[in-house]
């Protein structure tokens, strides 16, 4: 009992007043207590002086056992295990049979070489706290501090990783020491600390020094969450996990001090304080990264943010202070906020210079209100040299804002002038006010729905000329109408305006059709004519098909188009001789006039044809030969049909 309990006293680092203390001479089993005026005089051994004075009283070691656990003083130093720190020992066996005893560990000050990676992968190192002496200056300065200095055959200082047992390292924390990689390839692979499936830790006066350009400080692997670094610092942290689903998430970064941070599938990334400096790096790439917020100094040169269309969420509040070089490669989703402070604004591309911008959600008058997520109550923003020059708001309630609004509905208007413009390419477009709706130009509008719809019914839409006649009216009193006044045309062009397809002369009344007009026809109550010496009236290609009898004259035939051709068996047709075949047509009406002419294939005067039998679906065409002889011919018929009615 009593070894086990030097072995305890050997790794405690005590100053608080009540502290056991050993005599000067070993009693055997009984220590002795000082309850006013110790110190400790060595972070590695437990000594402690006590002040003069009387009040000695004496306790078992059961009790003193118990005293230590009740304070929380069980930090056991890794020279129990036989570590040296001297620098010239390897004390890779030792530290790492420390870290898998599953105690939360002291690193005394001094130099501890190793030549293999150190591993905290067991279940023993849930809730583990491996604790140094003091971590050195950024620039590596510092005396009497905890260096770990793995040699040139080491990749990997410390791997933090639960995949052995197949879970996960919960709880764990390292502090106030510094890793050397100054033996360390300057390669990607070299890395200080690797943390892959573990949660819940903690880093705290963490110093990676002489990690090069390309070493990795730290490097997060997928199923490494919830993690802070604290007063940290590293040359190049990445963060790298596999997809969407098997990614890093949350870590967050307080006062660290860095110079670049590469993110691939991880989220919820917060770097609040501390800075991110170097001569000509990218400071922060991200790539299927989401929830980032960067409120940390950015000095140096070269790339301040490199980002694509997979990264969303960004929230950047940095501070560049002194930054030269580019600002932003890449475009990130819309859902990204930019407020950074620059010290030149015309060097980079987002010209931010604003006095102020309130997010507010009691819709305090002159504030903005976004997403205030309030009802009954007016939210606006305000933009212009004075509240109210433009505002976008929501209405709470009928007619606010302006007459006409219902509760939910958006408006943008101006309070303090007269009119509203808008435009493009620093040209006028349109311009509406009190009195109207003006456009300019001869700009186009690309909609595929416009409604335009009246505040009540014999509300007209009125067209003018310049000079202010009427030219055009819709009405909307009851029938709705389009009017032609003052003999205006309604024309129909294709090409642009260089071909005229349909026109309404509105001086003389006369319609003249040049194009197609499609849909579901044209309904005249008058009649329909064509003044064109060769167009006429009838059917375009499309609408016509073509058909061969298939084994004798009198065999039927099917084609359901409204025009078209049909070839006729070339069997023999006797003398003075007529047959007839069915022509069965779904386009045929009852009262329709089915027209048939001989197109070829035939002898001269040889033959005639009727229709006979017309019927809804269907027709009988008949062919008889008044010739003197026998003729075997394909003759090729050509028929139309012509929509009719008997009322």
């Amino acid at each position: 009992m009593k070894t086990l309990l030097r072995v305890l006293l050997a790794a405690l680092v005590l100053t608080a007043a009540g502290v056991p203390a050993p005599a000067t001479a070993d009693p055997g089993p009984t220590y002795y207590h000082q309850p006013t005026g110790q110190a400790v005089l060595d972070s590695d051994l437990f000594v402690v002086q006590p002040a003069t004075g009387n009040g000695r009283v004496t306790h078992s070691i059961s009790d003193l056992s118990t005293w230590m656990t009740t304070k929380g003083l069980a930090l056991v130093s890794v020279k129990a295990y036989g570590a040296k720190g001297d620098g010239v020992t390897d004390d890779t066996v030792a530290l790492q049979a420390a870290i898998n005893s599953g105690n939360s560990l002291f690193i005394p000050s001094g130099v501890y070489l190793t030549s293999a990676t150190l591993t905290m992968s067991t279940t023993a190192s849930h809730g583990q706290i491996i604790r140094g002496g003091g971590g050195l200056a950024v620039n590596g300065t510092g005396t009497a501090k905890t260096i770990i200095r793995p040699t040139a055959a080491v990749s990997t200082a410390l791997t933090i990783d639960g995949t052995p047992f197949s879970g996960y390292v919960q709880a764990f924390g390292v502090e106030s020491l510094t890793i050397d990689m100054a033996n360390m390839s300057d390669v990607s692979t070299s890395i200080a600390i690797n943390q892959v499936q573990a949660f819940g830790g903690e880093y705290m006066n963490v110093r990676i020094i002489n990690d090069g350009a390309n070493k990795r400080a730290w490097k997060f692997n997928a199923g490494a969450y919830t993690t802070v670094l604290t007063n940290c610092r590293g040359n190049f942290v990445e963060a790298t996990g596999i997809s969407s689903g098997n990614g890093v998430s949350t870590l967050t970064f307080i006062d660290f001090d860095g110079n670049q941070f590469q993110g691939t599938y991880a989220v919820n990334l917060r770097f609040l304080g501390g800075a991110f400096q170097g001569a000509g790096t990218t400071k922060f790439k991200f790539r299927f990264a989401s929830a980032i917020d960067l409120n940390t100094d950015v000095e140096g040169s070269g790339v301040f943010l490199d980002v694509d269309a997979s990264v969303n969420g960004l929230w950047s509040r940095a501070e560049l202070q002194g930054f030269s070089g580019t600002y932003m490669l890449g475009t990130p989703a819309p859902s990204t906020m930019l407020l950074d402070q620059q010290a030149n604004y015309n060097t980079y591309p987002f010209n931010l210079g604003v006095g102020s911008f309130n997010f507010n959600n009691q819709g305090v008058s002159g504030h903005s209100s976004i997403l205030s997520g309030a009802a009954g109550a007016d939210y606006y923003l305000d933009m212009g040299r004075a509240a109210s020059d433009v505002r976008l708001g929501v209405a709470s309630s009928a007619n606010d804002f302006m007459l006409g609004t219902a509760a939910g509905d958006a408006a943008i208007f101006t309070l303090n002038s007269t009119a509203l413009w808008l435009g493009g390419a620093q040209q006028p477009q349109a311009k509406v006010t009190s009195t109207g709706f003006n456009t300019f130009g001869t700009g186009t509008l690309q909609q595929g729905t416009v409604i335009i719809q009246p505040a009540a019914n014999g509300d007209v839409l009125t067209v003018r000329t310049q000079a202010g006649p009427v030219i055009y009216d819709i009405n909307t009193s009851g029938t709705p109408s389009v009017s032609l006044v003052n003999g205006a045309n309604f024309t129909i062009y294709s090409d642009g305006f260089a071909t005229q397809k349909f026109t309404v002369n509105g001086a003389t009344g006369n319609t003249t059709s040049q194009g197609t007009i499609s849909g579901a026809g044209i309904n005249s109550s008058s009649y329909l004519t064509s003044s064109s010496p060769s167009g006429g009236v009838g059917y375009v290609a499309g609408a016509g098909g073509a058909v061969t009898q298939a084994t004798s004259k009198a065999t039927g035939v099917t084609l359901n188009t409204a025009t078209g051709a049909i070839t006729m068996n070339n069997a023999a047709l006797a003398a003075s001789t007529s047959v007839m075949f069915v022509l069965t047509n779904s386009s045929i009406g009852a009262n329709d006039l089915v027209l048939v002419a001989i197109k070829s294939g035939a002898t001269t005067l040889a033959y005639m044809t009727q229709v006979e039998a017309v019927a809804a679906g269907s027709a009988n065409i008949v062919l008889r030969n008044v010739s003197a002889g026998s003729l075997g011919e394909a003759v090729v018929l050509n028929f139309a049909v012509i929509k009719g009615a008997v009322s």
